[in-house]
């Protein structure tokens, strides 16, 4: 799919005999009794020729790297060119570039494969974020709507959850599954912002330990704090997004409230107590010292991918380095800040997912994805693997097939077509006549896009679609383990009708279906603190409406 005919096709080597040969073609290299001048052209024609291919291959080689949505991750089903060819010719390519543009001709260290998934992950973490936050442009409202998207479309793994719902996931893993711990949200919330060029930590309370910073699963997190600097004479400040109760902690009617005043400041945090038996488990006394970490895994401090980002321009441009040591001093000059550490999370993360029994559980996890259509007349498999065409391009704000249209009214809105391949009818699924582990992952296939369809109508504004995907989710027994975050989005879904309504009764309708549907309890399942405290505000703001 990705090799191209002419130049650009052609290995390394070749590329750079031929290169050689157009420039002594043009200047006459082969005079040997030309002028000083001549020889300086020479070197100023190769060196331009060699520049222009560079741009061109690492074009190329970006262009590769931003459809590498197209192959799928594992799975014996997808016959087309595996995850691992693909990445290896993109990476191939992006070191041919460097390699032209390097200012020696030498490029200093080359890129592998392993990077390349990391790059791919990049490009995730880019595309979803530049989704996120739209148009707004102010540090602290990006961050927010970041975080939205990040409470919305990651449900949260509870603490007491079974160990084969809380495997040590890497970033990419919790965008796909759309599932993750409090840590999970705060870390990719934290790599979303990254790339937004905006500084956020992961706080604890109190000192952590090198043992814990060695460890996948790490000491307990409290929140992320984006961290927005003074202009000098004040101080920074941390503004905090709680992962857990799924808000940012309010300070007044609309805004955030820092790590400085919570600290000095206990009512606060009490805004957060939601009833007797659900009180916020942090008081202001706990914060007088706080650990900060951020991940600086060692793909953020290679020089191959500062170099790669460094030469990314325009749409293809992404955040793939850090200056640790500079991020380090921006969250010390906090004055709770006691210590700062920088956290090689994703390294630790991925070294156990290499684990045996986690791989497996990893591998098993993929398998809905993998899986492709069926002819329903022939059994004959069809196409590419849905669920995963529709995933990727739903993290990565992709909903039309040619996002490349500047004019919206010329693009073709596909989201939802790509999810509704991956959920056959049950009469359909039953006249297959599959072994039952064909069944089940083709069933867990249609829960999965049943509650993802949810998520696109809600991003679209048609809440009306919205409540019927996340109702049905609801009312199914086997919905794939859904029933946490289509309670929440249900809830969310009223809201935004609430307040997309100018009519007083409907609003106050909506906002009533709201308070029920997060205390309810949906198949045994009792609703977590996130939705008790939406209620809980709810309830607040009627009370003070009237």
């Amino acid at each position: 799919m990705f090799e191209r005919n002419g130049l650009l096709s052609m290995p390394l080597g070749c590329v750079r005999a031929w290169l050689a040969a157009v420039c002594c073609f043009m200047v006459g290299c082969n005079d040997r009794g030309g002028s000083t001048s001549l020889n300086v052209q020479n070197e100023v024609a190769q060196k331009s020729q060699r520049e222009e291919l560079g741009r061109q291959l690492l074009s190329s080689g970006a262009d590769m790297l931003n459809n590498l949505d197209h192959f799928v991750e594992g799975g014996s089903d997808f016959r087309e060119t595996s995850t691992e060819e693909a990445v290896k010719q993109t990476v191939r390519r992006l070191n041919e570039g460097l390699a032209l543009l390097a200012a020696d001709g030498k490029q200093k260290v080359e890129l592998t494969p392993d990077d390349g998934k990391i790059l791919r992950e990049a490009v995730w973490l880019r595309d979803a974020a530049r989704f996120a936050v739209g148009d707004a442009t102010d540090p602290l409202e990006r961050a927010r709507r970041l975080f939205d998207w990040t409470v919305r479309n990651i449900q949260l793994v509870p603490d007491d959850a079974s160990a084969d719902e809380r495997l040590p996931l890497l970033p990419w893993h919790v965008l796909i599954y759309g599932r993750g711990t409090a840590l999970d949200r705060a870390w990719v919330f934290q790599l979303l912002a990254r790339q937004q060029g905006l500084d956020v930590a992961l706080l604890v309370p109190g000192a952590v330990s090198d043992a814990d910073l060695k460890s996948a699963a790490g000491p307990k997190i409290w929140t992320a704090a984006l961290v927005v600097a003074g202009d000098g004479a004040t101080a920074p400040k941390s503004y905090l997004f709680d992962p857990t109760w799924g808000v940012p902690i309010p300070a007044g009617k609309e805004g955030v409230a820092t790590l400085e005043a919570v600290a000095a400041d206990d009512k606060l945090l009490r805004a957060l107590d939601i009833d007797a038996e659900h009180p916020y488990p942090v008081k202001a006394v706990d914060l007088q010292k706080v650990t900060a970490l951020f991940d600086a895994s060692a793909c953020y401090k290679s020089s191959a991918f500062a170099e790669l980002e460094a030469m990314l321009v325009t749409t293809d441009k992404m955040v793939l380095s850090i200056d640790d040591k500079s991020l380090a001093a921006k969250f010390a000059k906090g004055k709770q800040v006691d210590a700062v550490k920088p956290w090689p999370l994703r390294d630790l993360r991925f070294e156990a997912t290499r684990e045996k029994s986690t791989y497996e559980a990893l591998s098993k996890r993929l398998l809905a994805f993998s899986r492709r259509p069926r002819n329903l007349e022939t059994g004959r498999i069809m196409g590419t693997p849905p669920l995963w065409r529709a995933r990727v391009r739903h993290v990565s704000g992709k909903y039309y097939e040619n996002m490349e249209e500047t004019d919206p009214s010329l693009r073709k809105l596909m989201i939802y077509s790509w999810y509704q391949v991956a959920r056959l009818a049950e009469s359909d699924l039953e006249s297959l006549g599959l072994p039952t582990l064909d069944w089940e992952q083709l069933h867990r296939m249609k829960q999965h896009a049943t509650y993802w369809l949810g998520l696109v109508a809600y991003d679209m504004a048609n809440y009306e679609a919205a409540a019927t995907y996340f109702e049905m989710v609801l009312k199914d027994k086997a919905n794939g383990g859904w029933t946490a975050g289509a309670r929440y989005n249900l809830g969310r879904t009223y809201e935004a009708q609430a307040a997309a309504t100018k009519d007083a009764k409907e609003r106050d309708a909506a906002g009533d279906k709201a308070v029920k549907t997060y205390r309810a309890t949906y198949l045994d399942l009792p609703p977590d603190v996130a939705c008790l405290y939406r209620a809980h505000q709810l309830d607040l703001r009627q009370a003070a409406a009237k």
